[in-house]
């Protein structure tokens, strides 16, 4: 009997086999974590492997889907894999795959020259800017290959964002992914789901092909917003893991501390009440029935057009009307001081009919854009939402009456006092106990639940260049008074955009930090340094709650973040949050889960101040 031989040798070849092939051991050096190994396993029995990857901000999908790649290259021999991410992002992937011992090739312009000399890209796996990816040039090289794996990080950038698919789904969607029907398929994002249905079916059509079969692009709502589909999907099409669930059912300890959401509802004051009162019921709701007919009868606009335009006012009312009093006045003087300029292509002679076919596109297109700016991905843009507001507040100030002018300027007259420190701007007020908590220790007697709450660091979001400005000046001084420190206050926006690096620095150091930003000015900041997050306002984009709670409560996070969510305690603050509720709800029957990003309406914590 040879024991090397019946007893050895089968078990060192066992043990080959594990490593070569069994998904736990493809990993990048790192502690490998269940729910990705999971994901990994369950895409090698998937025929043809066409996913996409849902998981929560900050469960490393990058690193699983390289480990996906990895061990599915050994089964179904991957020779040729296109990787399209975010500009941002392409070096981090080639880091990222390089730790896994894999190279990465970059296709840029440089690259191009070559590759468009040949009949197909040579074997390999290669990465590119989805914006590079999407034009003609560099399509005409993609498509004449034959992909074996093609990846896509941050995949909610293919979709619907407005009225129509944008470029880079009919691009890199339509022509390279629907294109490639027997490829691999990864599309990854922690936000699939922007709160509008049809947007995230047409991802999932690119996935499978027979979704289009049955309806266009611009059907899939009427035909798969069902319940019953999207349960079809989960574990098979679409794959969601959460925070909850990895300290949970995977790893079974606490690799993600937790995370404290707080609605915070604050009782206006006598002037701010009637501010309020005056854009909800005054300028929003009283009178909207009777300018919808204004417009159709004394402009002679279609039904449509006067919709959007109703739909465009209401918005940019609520907007910034709500935000900050220097928001409110800078959009409505806006308004009140363009009312002299009425219908310029009627005032230059175009007929009737011309004219009422430029304004109807002009106010779809308008409303498109806003839309997608209120909804999309902040990245998309470069400009901060005060600069489209003012744009289409001047244009609606061309068919104000003159009942919409009083009440406006009324609204700038009472908004002008809190500016001036006449009336005491309650949500400011409610801010400053909150940072105060946070920079002073609170008091003694805080829950245990809020024991890391005093961390001397906060992040304060808002939507608006403007409140974020009025708010630096005001807390800046503050903070001066109460604290003797006057370099504990920053702002970031899109002007000083280019300070990313040395306030990160800032951030990281020790010491009290205030750190109030935008969406777009804070797009890839690293704010874990930080664990207390303030929406000033809340805002209309699922996806943007996502991206900023994402930045803070991630993995590497050592203390428990929390998150406090500003309402003000009036009608049209209500719309917002019903609203919001009511795509969370959208999101959670599609995905299945969601992670808490306004904080649940029957555990949640509310505070009224």
């Amino acid at each position: 009997m040879n024991t090397y031989r019946d007893y050895v040798a089968p078990l060192l070849w066992v043990a080959k086999e594990l490593l070569a092939y069994n998904p736990f051991f493809i990993y990048s050096g790192r502690e490998p974590l269940l729910h990705q190994t999971e994901f990994v396993a369950k895409a090698l029995f998937i025929k043809p492997t066409r996913v996409l990857l849902a998981d929560a901000i900050g469960l490393g999908k990058t690193v699983t889907a390289l480990r996906a790649l990895l061990t599915l290259r050994r089964y179904r021999d991957v020779k040729r894999a296109l990787i399209a991410v975010p500009s941002a992002l392409v070096e981090q992937w080639v880091e990222e795959a390089r730790s896994m011992g894999v190279r990465l090739q970059v296709i840029d312009r440089e690259s191009l020259r070559q590759y468009s000399r040949l009949p197909e890209l040579p074997p390999g796996w290669y990465v590119g800017s989805m914006d590079t990816l999407k034009r003609e040039e560099y399509l005409e090289v993609i498509r004449r290959t034959k992909w074996d794996a093609i990846v896509v990080d941050e995949a909610h950038k293919l979709g619907i964002p407005g009225r129509e698919p944008n470029i880079r789904w009919w691009g890199i969607g339509d022509q390279v992914i629907r294109g490639s029907s027997n490829a691999v398929v990864l599309l990854l994002s922690a936000t699939p789901h922007r709160g509008k249905a049809n947007d995230y079916l047409s991802r999932l059509a690119l996935l499978d092909p027979t979704l289009l079969e049955v309806t266009n692009v611009y059907g899939l709502e009427n035909v798969f917003d069902r319940r019953e589909f999207y349960t079809s999907t989960h574990g098979v099409l679409v794959f969601r893991r959460t925070k909850e669930d990895v300290n949970r059912v995977y790893e079974r300890r606490e690799v993600f501390k937790p995370c404290i959401m707080a609605s915070v509802l604050i009782v206006p004051n006598e002037v701010e009440s009637e501010l309020v009162k005056t854009v909800a019921e005054e300028i929003v709701t009283k009178y909207a029935d009777e300018y919808y007919r204004h417009l159709i009868n004394f402009y002679n606009l279609d039904i449509e057009s006067s919709k959007g335009i109703v739909s465009l006012l209401k918005t940019v009312t609520i907007k910034r009307g709500l935000s900050s009093p220097l928001a409110l006045v800078k959009t409505f003087t806006t308004m009140i001081e363009k009312r002299g300029r009425v219908v310029e292509l009627l005032e230059k002679g175009v007929p009737l009919s011309l004219a009422r076919e430029v304004v109807a596109e002009e106010v779809a297109r308008l409303e498109s854009e806003l839309d997608e700016l209120l909804t999309g991905d902040v990245a998309d843009h470069e400009k901060e939402l005060d600069d489209k507001f003012n744009e289409v507040a001047g244009y609606l100030s061309k068919f104000l009456d003159s009942s919409k002018l009083s009440k406006l300027s009324r609204a700038v007259e009472l908004a002008k006092k809190v500016l001036a420190g006449e009336v005491e701007d309650s949500k400011l007020e409610t801010l400053k106990r909150i940072i105060y908590a946070v920079l002073a220790g609170g008091p003694e007697e805080l829950p245990e639940e809020f024991k890391d709450l005093p961390s001397q660091k906060i992040i304060i979001f808002t939507e608006f260049k403007d409140t974020a400005y009025y708010l630096y000046s005001r807390l800046v001084k503050w903070v001066e008074e109460t604290f003797n420190d006057r370099s504990a206050v920053r702002v970031l926006t899109s002007d000083n955009k280019h300070e990313v690096g040395e306030i990160q620095k800032w951030l990281a150091e020790k010491g009290r930090r205030v750190l109030i930003t935008t969406d777009v000015a804070g797009e890839g900041l690293n704010l874990q340094h930080a664990n207390v997050l303030v929406n000033y306002e809340i805002t209309w984009s699922p996806v943007r709650l996502e991206q900023r709670l994402g930045r803070v409560w991630r993995y590497g996070q050592t203390r428990v973040s929390y998150v406090f969510n500003l309402f003000l305690a009036c009608s049209l603050e209500k719309e917002v949050s019903d609203n919001m509720f009511a795509k969370l709800y959208g999101i959670t029957v599609s995905l299945g889960k969601t992670e808490l990003i306004l904080g649940d309406r029957e555990r949640g914590r509310i505070f009224i101040s």
